[in-house]
């Protein structure tokens, strides 16, 4: 099923830079809540806001490697990964950050430097890894350890999402959707696509998007028992997708794409955004309060729109 969006309709959500003040490409975030996130991206860049994105400061990282994926599940504590398997976390909302061993228990790869692409933590204890490498990474004890997972695929995995400690997906560059109900002990492959996919989300354990290139949009709603496209008529590449609930999601790409859908996907329909950047990763806390990051510093949050 290939349903395609052009119905125009006045969004109630509109868009507004709000200034980085940094160049530095900006490759994902992680709000806790409507006034408390952190962005990170190229050269260890790690920015934080506690006023919704209305003035950020850098925080130190420790490392010049350019980090993919930050997670945060509260305040507090959060996790952000890069190149070379860096994994730097925080316990102080990021007034330090500290570098966890490089060493990973376990771990088989092909010589040469490899990247982690996208973290994700379910709690302050169960956490989850993937990037350039045929493995996932799990932690049951805060980050201290990290064991192997047999993803069964050699490919560059580009995103990874828990709903808990058992269930989760991931994403594939090759275009593949994987998914465990186990903790990871065991994988099944649910897609496979030939093209890269690029992001994942779920909003319970049935209802779920995943965006890769050529504008491909997949959707679920059986918990990947059966996935359908819900292709955008533009073969523009997507990197991020994020829904607030069943019906309401975006998605963001290449250029400064932004799609909104209010159907569950049935119609997806461009958005201003404002920019032609590079658009890499979204996230809402609420209907209402969203962010995106993109190439170049860009941060964009979600306002009411005034029309």
């Amino acid at each position: 099923m290939a349903l395609l969006g052009g119905c125009e309709r006045v969004s109630l959500i509109a868009w507004e830079n709000q200034p980085s003040g940094i160049r530095a490409n900006l490759s994902n975030l992680s709000f806790v809540d409507e006034q408390n996130g952190w962005v990170v991206g190229e050269k260890g860049t790690i920015l934080r806001t506690k006023d919704g994105g209305r003035t950020w400061v850098q925080q130190k990282s420790g490392t010049q490697s350019n980090l993919f994926s930050v997670n945060f599940i509260d305040a507090m504590t959060g996790w952000a990964v890069g190149e070379d398997m860096t994994l730097v976390e925080t316990a102080d909302g990021g007034l330090t950050w500290n570098a966890r061993n490089k060493t990973f228990k376990g771990f088989i790869h092909e010589p040469g430097p490899n990247t982690l692409l996208s973290v994700d933590f379910v709690d302050k204890r169960h956490g989850f890894m993937v990037g350039t490498f045929g493995e996932a990474l799990a932690t049951d004890d805060g980050a201290l350890n990290w064991n192997p997972l047999a993803l069964g695929s050699n490919f560059y995995h580009t995103s990874i999402q828990f709903l808990d400690t058992q269930k989760g997906w991931v994403t594939s560059m090759r275009g593949d959707i994987l998914y465990t109900e186990d903790g990871g002990r065991t994988w099944t492959a649910q897609v496979h696509l030939i093209r890269s996919l690029n992001g994942i989300h779920f909003v319970d354990s049935e209802y779920g998007w995943a965006v890769g290139n050529e504008g491909n949009i997949l959707h679920t709603t059986d918990g990947g028992k059966q996935w359908l496209k819900q292709q955008f008529p533009k073969k523009t590449d997507l990197f991020g997708v994020f829904f607030t609930d069943r019906q309401e999601g975006w998605a963001v790409g290449m250029g400064g794409t932004l799609l909104h859908t209010t159907d569950g996907g049935e119609t997806w329909r461009p958005e201003k955004s404002g920019t032609t950047q590079d658009l890499w990763a979204i996230q809402f806390v609420d209907k209402s309060h969203g962010w995106i990051v993109g190439q170049g510093g860009v941060v964009l949050h979600s306002r009411k729109n005034k029309t």
